[in-house]
Formats: structure tokens, sequence, C-alpha cells
């Protein structure tokens, strides 16, 4: 599983272990920064793509 389009945004969890990515699909995954597991999502953006997070 992962976006439909290109990835605009990563972010690391504070202790290193989660890796959010927000795309221009309008969505955002959070995966296991060690296997690359998506382990939330898709979350949904309310409008457009996800630029920042």
């Amino acid at each position: 599983m992962g976006h439909s389009s290109c990835v605009r945004s990563l972010s690391w969890s504070p202790n290193g272990g989660y890796i959010a990515s927000g795309s221009n699909d309008g969505t955002i995954l959070i995966r296991n920064a060690e296997s690359g597991e998506v382990e939330v999502g898709p979350i949904e953006a309310k409008q457009g793509g996800v630029c920042i997070m």
C-alpha cells in the first residue's frame, strides 16, 4: 500500500520508530520506520494534497 501521487512531506516520530508521509493524493500514511509496513492510514485530508506536517 502506498500513495498514488508524489510525496510532498515527511516527518519522523520523536522516538524514531515511525515515519509519516503526506502526498499530493491527499493522504497521510504512518509507517513503521524499521519494517516499512503501513501501521496507520490512509488518513484522508479535508482538501487537496498534504504539503506540510
